[in-house]
């Protein structure tokens, strides 16, 4: 289940990392009516990527006693 785990949360890392990589292109090219919505779900993209990469590696890195 660890292993599983830290895959998932590998994935949910790559998966921010693209987002955050795909702004700095689409700078000047998003305008229009639809702009505000295509950030604000970049941002809950990475937000609600990076806090289950972080459940998910906390998870798995926590000691069962």
């Amino acid at each position: 289940m660890k292993a599983f785990k830290l895959i998932l949360g590998v994935l949910a890392a790559l998966f921010v990392l693209f987002h955050l990589i795909e702004i700095p292109s689409k700078l000047g090219v998003v305008s229009g009516d639809l702009a505000f919505s295509w950030w604000m779900g970049k941002v809950a993209a990475i937000l609600i990527g990076s806090a289950i990469a972080v459940t998910l590696f906390r998870s798995a890195m926590k000691r069962h006693e």
